[in-house]
């Protein structure tokens, strides 16, 4: 840093020195003759080279310095998030982590990277005023003049532009938020044709955002213009002053000329200074945004005495290098493995006892959108939030199994948050052998307990990597091991790669099931001595369960597990069995025990439909719907009397009783207060302790935000024609539709430039006509003239900056719609070939890098190019003669900018690659964390990630010594050229063919020769990364869709719902080597109206075959055709739009619950939304949640449990009225009691609507009218649930293990047990 801000301040002093060796050789060698001029042009020459030098080093140091700042602050920023707990976790959103992590540091890059210069430039101007005043102090008082007032614009202006810059980054950001809802639920955006719903979004954010910029454009008008007309009037002034005094014999040729050189010179920092100001606001604004998450720090902290947890098998905390300095304590003799005492939990509370110390973390401006896995919100900050656990106590010994049973929404998960510390209780304790959770690090504890959450999060890395995740130094054979005791091995072994195979980001290139056993897997392999099991074998077949199962069984032998099961079978893994509801224990015991003496616990476990688990069982659709209202109903067989149920005639409210604000559960009375379902509230990014300064900052930023214009202007392009799809996309092309726009702005740059250009000029015509003949009145109208055009000038550059800026906001809003909408057209196998990351730097980084560029670059860049070209046509003009002595340079810079411009473009290339390759490991990390947490990857990851950023900044800096060295060369060249000048000009004026007058504007024209090329160079790496952007955007917008629409697409209103596949085969990425055929030869015919069960292993393609029905992909053999029509001549929006699709991994898009179910109907009315509530049997879920259907959900869902997202996603999918229904284990997270009510309410709701149902429970296989087995792609059974069993094939085989409630049936024949994998 000193050696930049150094070589910049060296080398402006001998800038500023210049002109006194130019005043010199006009006064002594050329008009008094008393110096020889060899000497004098050797100094300017030496100069020149001085300048090179200093210019490259400050270049180059200042570059790297802008980069090293921006690697360190990206990295800060990945180590702030990687700590962060539950809490604040909850409060973020990965939209706006990306924005600041690219948008806002780009920002500081820009500023950083300009700073040594502006430094420099501050010192010229310091010493030209002393040299000046030396000089002559009453031209002087005019240069002093021009400080005061520039100060005071700037002052002025920077009031005004910082809150309207911050406010359009908040717009931006909110941009990037939507673009990052949009890719994350692109599977719900697709499956309900809700394109056009994602493309209204981002107009009205792209719109807001176009309005807040357009605001900071009108300020900027006011303010730039003024701040470029000073150092010009400064010249009219001198021109006049200096003028009159020479006119008077009061000052010297030489010292007119030097004074005009001075001024001349500050043009161009001033022009930069203007620019700075623009870029400067931005930067500001950047800062504040990007320290807002560095300085973020957990409500869950490590305090400074905790001690590591050393138990015998538990891996050392790689990733805690000062470990061993601290206290080591071991398992306290006779306590429990895990024990809760008297734990109550709220989401977002603090504990008191930690509360008086918390740091502010919530200075964060940006929206609170939770990316946490939180299942539940509350009033963030306060202790007594409404409370999701309450009173829990519960111990489970050493080497024992617990399992937590509960209805959705109970607590079940949020216990199992608490265990890795995610959360800390808000009162009560956790105790791990002994010894209080927070007692302990961090590292010891999660080196403890391993994890396998309910969404079995996994990495775009290869599966081998995923499986050693928490154990990077593992063995292929240990990997295999664990491998083979997930049951996960048969199926690694078909996959393309096999172990090296790459998984896609979050797994989803592979079924549900297959990253459910890569994630039990990787919690094997990292031996933890508590094991905790959110569901973890939800999405896996019953065969597999059942082989899981007993694999399981040596697993935790000697292992105290937590399991929280949704099934039955997973039940006879434990050793006892805890009952969960509204956060209270309900009850503890034995399977045996809770079946006798515990209501609740028989509603959860029973399935009404596996009564008879040898009868037919399935359904007969009912033509009606549902009603609701009626004095009682059947549910389940039960009846409901005034909102208790009755079964077997004895009144019940799942074993809970509620009379006059009194709960009795089970005979115990309990108070309401405080009772509520977990996912009540919203948390919001708030303050855990006392307010501070910042939240005033704050309040008195947003008030001066308020006080600012309205933000009302509006692009005025019709949006069809900015989505329009364009394959041949060009930059010309995407100007196009603005070329009267984009040509009145260029007249303008250019009425702008002719008036840079008329000084020098007036100033020969001045020294010519007045100073030269003592004539005053040449002088005077040489001033006049010149204030005329400085002050036409002013209105020039007002007029431009506003033209030019619209344009520019008109094209970006062009592009951002333009992008976004090609990005919907895209099928699915483009957002599983990239990761979510690289998809968001297109419109983020890519976009932004544009936006920069048009808005402070193009106009510079345009300004600079007709400068340096108009000052060789006045060359030309003045004296063709020295314009060929100054032309001798050309060929140097021909050559220099051609192999400047190869080398350079390379460079910027690799950098954007590398910058893609950072953000998508910053997102991912992001979404991932619980999983980089849980399994201590903070560190490790925080390496990987600093070594990625290094590769970037790496490939930077070698782009910058390229500039450092091309730029002051150019500089070099004009100095050179003018030196060049001055000795055959001399020699020219004592010949009498050349006037003094020509030569000093020569020499002026030569000294506006740096102002451009360091503007230009100034300009270039947003230049380049503009490039580079519009590159990868073109790249992007010619992908071609793999689900075209058809040339004549067949409209859709409503269909009959007969699907018919004949002869498909498919395979990912259109087949070919390493992309082997998941579906082959499917022959199947699905009558309209007919539910369709798909059973078979996980992995075998039951998914894949629902996405071809819903379009995702189109087959790569044979014809899938609905109602009788190829399914690809539909129109494929109309045809989305009827179907209702209800993913394995339900997503929800931020907003109210109300907002959330009508996502496919969005004009549907408050009685319908809750009508469809009421029929999939959410309703009473949702009334329970604090606003009820005006409950805030977060990004993803996440502040719901998996139960909670799946009943609304059901509700949302009914309130559509499909003509297909699509179920991918659509009940897969829900207890048994509520997934018969839904199938109930299913069953009514069914009729003349066809169903596929995917089906890992086949109690729900056996209700549908009938059974497709899949095997490895192929359909090897079809029949009704009782022909299935007749023929004793793969499908008898699954119902026997899945009736033996997860024990192999030893004694079943091993060819009816389909192969593992």
């Amino acid at each position: 840093m000193l050696l930049s801000f150094g070589a910049s301040l060296v080398g402006m002093a001998v800038t500023a020195v210049v002109p006194l060796i130019t005043k010199l050789i006009i006064d002594d060698v050329i008009t008094a003759h008393t110096r020889p001029l060899a000497p004098w042009a050797g100094v300017l020459l030496l100069a020149a080279v001085l300048v090179f030098l200093c210019t490259q080093v400050r270049r180059y140091c200042g570059g790297q310095l802008a980069v090293d700042v921006q690697h360190d602050l990206r990295a800060d920023l990945f180590r702030s998030l990687s700590r962060l707990d539950g809490t604040r976790q909850d409060s973020l959103d990965i939209g706006q982590v990306v924005g600041r992590a690219t948008s806002d540091l780009q920002l500081i890059n820009g500023l950083l990277s300009m700073l040594p210069m502006m430094t420099g430039n501050f010192l010229m101007f310091g010493m030209s005023i002393l040299v000046m005043f030396w000089l002559s102090p009453p031209l002087t008082l005019v240069a002093l003049v021009m400080g005061p007032v520039l100060w005071w614009i700037a002052t002025f202006s920077r009031k005004r532009l910082f809150p309207a810059t911050w406010a359009a980054q908040q717009e931006a950001a909110a941009v990037a938020g939507v673009v990052d809802g949009a890719v994350g639920g692109v599977r719900v955006v697709k499956g309900f044709g809700q394109e056009a719903q994602e493309r209204g979004k981002l107009e009205q954010a792209s719109r807001s955002l176009y309005g807040a910029r357009l605001r900071s454009i009108r300020l900027t008008s006011r303010y730039t213009p003024a701040m470029q007309a000073v150092p010009a009037l400064g010249q009219v002034a001198v021109l006049a002053l200096g003028g009159w005094l020479a006119v008077r014999g009061q000052v010297s040729l030489g010292t007119f000329v030097a004074f005009s050189a001075y001024l001349a010179q500050m043009t161009g920092p001033v022009r930069m200074l203007t620019m700075l100001i623009t870029v400067g606001q931005q930067a500001r604004a950047g800062v504040e945004r990007v320290f807002q998450l560095v300085d973020q720090q957990p409500v869950v902290r490590e305090h400074t005495d905790a001690a590591d947890l050393v138990l015998p098998g538990v891996l050392p905390g790689a990733d805690r290098p000062e470990a061993s300095d601290r206290p080591v304590v071991r398992a306290v003799p006779g306590a429990p493995a895990l024990q809760f005492d008297q734990v109550d939990f709220s989401f977002g509370a603090v504990r008191d006892d930690v509360q008086e110390d918390a740091p502010d973390a919530a200075r964060d401006g940006a929206p609170a959108t939770s990316q946490g896995d939180s299942r539940d919100s509350g009033p963030n900050g306060s202790p007594h939030g409404e409370l999701v656990l309450k009173q829990l106590s519960l111990e489970l010994a050493e080497g024992e199994t617990l399992a937590l049973v509960g209805a959705s929404g109970s607590g079940k998960s949020t216990v199992a948050q608490l265990v890795p510390r995610f959360y800390d209780p808000t009162a009560g304790a956790v105790r791990l052998y002994g010894h209080d959770l927070r007692e302990l690090t961090l590292d010891s504890v999660r080196a403890t307990v391993g994890i396998v959450p309910e969404d079995s999060f996994l990495f775009s890395e290869s599966v081998r990597t995923n499986i050693a995740y928490g154990r990077p130094d593992a063995t292929d054979a240990q990997i295999e091991a664990a491998a083979v005791a997930a049951r996960a091995d048969g199926f690694i072994r078909e996959l393309p790669g096999g172990y090296d195979t790459k998984v896609g980001e979050q797994g989803l290139t592979l079924s549900g099931g297959q990253r459910q056993r890569i994630a039990l897997a990787r919690a094997i392999l990292s031996n933890p001595r508590v094991l905790l099991l959110d569901d973890a074998t939800s999405a896996v077949d019953p065969q597999i369960e059942a082989e899981i199962h007993e694999a399981l069984s040596g697993v935790m032998a000697g292992r105290t597990t937590l399991l929280i099961a949704h099934r039955r079978s997973t039940l006879h893994l434990a050793d006892r069995i805890a009952v969960l509801d509204h956060g209270r224990l309900m009850d503890v015991g034995t399977h045996e025990e809770l079946e006798q003496r515990c209501p609740l616990y028989r509603a959860l476990i029973t399935d009404p439909d596996a009564e008879a688990p040898t009868g037919s069982g399935h359904r007969t659709p009912a033509p009606t719907a549902i009603r609701s209202g009626g004095p009682a109903e059947q549910v389940n067989g039960a009846e409901q009397v005034n909102g208790a149920e009755r079964v077997n005639g004895a009144k019940q409210v799942s074993a809970i009783e509620r009379v006059n604000g009194v709960k009795r559960v089970n005979g115990v009375e309990h108070p309401e207060g405080g009772e509520r379902h977990i996912g009540a509230g919203r948390p919001r990014a708030g303050r855990s302790g006392p307010s501070a300064p910042a939240d005033q900052d704050r309040a008195d930023l947003l008030t001066k935000v308020a006080a600012l214009p309205p933000a009302t202007d509006t692009p005025d392009i019709p949006v069809s024609e900015a989505e329009a799809s364009d394959p041949d996309f060009s930059l010309v092309r995407l100007l196009k539709p603005f070329r009267r726009q984009l040509a009145l702005a260029l007249l303008l740059v250019a009425l702008d430039t002719a008036a840079g250009l008329a000084l020098p000029v007036l100033i020969r015509h001045g020294i010519d006509d007045g100073v030269s003949k003592a004539a005053m009145s040449g002088v005077a109208a040489a001033a006049l003239a010149a204030l005329t055009i400085v002050l036409l000038d002013w209105l020039v550059q007002s007029t431009e900056t506003r033209v030019s800026g619209r344009t520019g906001e008109r094209v970006l809003y062009t592009l951002r719609l333009k992008i976004f909408a090609h990005l919907n057209r895209l099928g699915l196998d483009y957002y599983e070939r990239e990761l979510s990351g690289r998809i968001m730097t297109r419109m983020t980084t890519d976009v932004d890098s544009i936006s920069s560029f048009l808005q402070t670059g193009v106009v510079t860049a345009v300004v600079s190019v007709l400068t340096f070209f108009g000052i060789l046509v006045a060359l030309l003009f003045i004296d063709a003669g020295l314009a060929l002595v100054v032309f001798t340079v050309l060929p140097l810079l021909v050559i220099a900018t051609v192999v400047f411009r190869r080398k350079s473009t390379v460079q910027y290339q690799i950098s954007r690659d590398l910058i893609s390759t950072v953000n998508a490991d910053l997102q991912e990390n992001v979404a991932g964390m619980r999983i980089v947490q849980a399994f201590r990857r903070q560190e490790t990851n925080a390496t990987r990630f600093v070594a990625r950023g290094l590769e970037y900044r790496d490939a930077r800096v070698k782009a910058q010594l390229y500039i450092s060295l091309y730029f002051p060369f150019v500089q070099f060249l004009s100095s050179a050229a003018a030196a060049l000048v001055l000795i055959a000009g001399a020699s020219r004026v004592d010949s009498g063919t050349l006037t003094i007058g020509a030569l000093v504007a020569y020499l002026l024209y030569i000294d506006l020769f740096f102002a451009p090329v360091n503007q230009l160079s100034q300009i270039f790496d947003g230049y380049q990364q503009a490039s580079v952007g519009l590159d990868r955007i073109r790249e992007l917008l010619r992908t071609p869709t793999s689900t075209p629409d058809a040339d004549d697409p067949v409209r859709v209103a409503e269909l009959r719902g007969e699907i018919r596949f004949e002869n498909v085969g498919f395979a990912y990425n259109g087949g070919g080597d390493g992309n082997p055929d998941v579906l082959s030869a499917v022959d199947l015919h699905i009558p309209a109206g007919q539910t369709v069960a798909l059973v078979g292993e996980t992995g075998a393609g039951k998914s894949t075959l629902v996405k071809l029905v819903a379009r995702f992909y189109d087959a790569t053999g044979g014809t899938v055709r609905i109602d009788g029509t190829d399914i690809t001549r539909y129109d494929l929006t109309q045809y989305r739009q009827r179907l209702g699709v209800v993913p394995q991994e339900a997503y929800l898009f931020a907003g109210t619950v109300r907002q959330a179910i009508a996502y496919g109907r969005t004009t549907a009315t408050d009685a319908e939304v809750e009508a469809a509530a009421r029929a999939v049997g959410a309703h009473e879920m949702i009334i329970g949640l604090s606003g009820g259907y005006d409950h805030e959900v977060t990004a993803r869902g996440r502040n719901l449990s998996a139960g909670q997202r799946q009943l609304i996603a059901l509700a949302r999918a009914e309130l559509v009225a499909p003509d297909i229904l699509l179920l991918d284990e659509a009940t897969a997270a829900l207890d048994l009691a509520t997934e018969a009510a839904v199938n109930n309410a299913a069953d009514r709701l069914a009729g003349g609507r066809t169903t596929l149902v995917i089906a890992h429970r086949l109690t729900t296989a056996q209700r549908a009218d009938r059974i497709v087995v899949l095997d490895r792609g192929r359909v090897v059974e079809d029949g009704t649930h009782e022909e299935l069993l007749r023929r004793d094939g793969a499908y008898a085989g699954l119902w026997r293990a899945f009736i033996a409630d997860g024990e192999l049936d030893r004694e079943q024949p091993a060819a009816a047990i389909p192969a593992a994998g």
